[in-house]
């Protein structure tokens, strides 16, 4: 069992496992973001939110899943140019590559 994390040990132990990550899924404890201002990181877990209920929302229907092409996904990871908490996305994984 894993201590609280009230302490620099679980801290730090925390921070290796997040490494170069944003969104930490902690089973039975709830999403970790770890970003660079309140408001960037409430902003992602609104997101993140509206994101999954969709998701179970979708999955709920029983048909085959589609995904999504990076011709749609690109402009909606473009933040728009009066967004004042906008960060610079970062492709992960097997999505770097596909872009290259």
């Amino acid at each position: 069992m894993y201590p609280c994390a009230d302490s620099l040990e679980e801290g730090e132990r925390l921070a290796i496992l997040i490494g170069d990550k944003v969104v930490v899924f902690m089973r039975n404890h709830g999403v970790l973001v770890a970003v660079d201002s309140i408001a960037r990181g409430y902003s992602m877990l609104y997101m993140l939110e509206q994101v999954c209920c969709t998701q179970i929302r979708v999955m709920s229907t029983g048909e085959k899943l589609l995904r999504i092409s990076l011709q749609v996904i690109d402009p909606v990871q473009t933040p728009d140019e009066h967004d004042r908490h906008k960060g610079q996305y970062i492709p992960r994984g097997d999505e770097a590559s596909a872009r290259s």
